[in-house]
């Protein structure tokens, strides 16, 4: 199994930066504007890609103001099936009361497709976005028009 991790110092407190990856409004601002559901535990998120594609995860672990993983349980296309079974986890390390630091492991992967490779560089551009809007105020989310049905 192959796993992706990206490890990222906020300069923020560790309760703003968990209130960012585990609040829809928090990553509707950094990850995507196209998310809904549930992210508290048991919950279950569904991500727009576009093109009337979605993934959708379980929130199955969760340690406020610690740590959230989710689960990818259904995907709608090809490529974002590879991504059922794995887990994403989002844990924040103390740092000190003003930084933290920030590890996402994304694991379960079944080989190093393509698609894996282009999730690892997502991550690192998606983490950028989490940093800058800890930081600044204002995060660089995917902009997802979704399909009128």
């Amino acid at each position: 199994m192959e796993t992706i991790t990206c490890p990222i110092t906020i300069s923020v407190p560790p309760a703003e930066v968990f209130e960012a990856f585990s609040s829809l409004g928090g990553i509707r601002s950094w990850w995507t504007n196209a998310i809904s559901g549930n992210p508290d535990k048991g919950g279950e998120l569904r991500m727009e890609i576009g093109m009337n594609r979605h993934i959708i995860f379980s929130v199955s672990a969760m340690k406020k103001n610690s740590f959230i993983t989710l689960t990818g349980i259904s995907s709608n296309f090809p490529e974002g099936e590879e991504m059922i079974g794995t887990s994403i986890t989002f844990k924040v390390l103390t740092n000190s009361a003003r930084t933290t630091n920030l590890t996402l492991t994304h694991e379960g992967w079944k080989a190093k497709t393509p698609f894996y490779k282009s999730t690892s560089k997502q991550w690192a551009t998606r983490l950028e976005s989490l940093k800058k809007l800890c930081e600044s105020g204002k995060g660089d989310p995917e902009i997802v028009t979704l399909a009128r049905k």
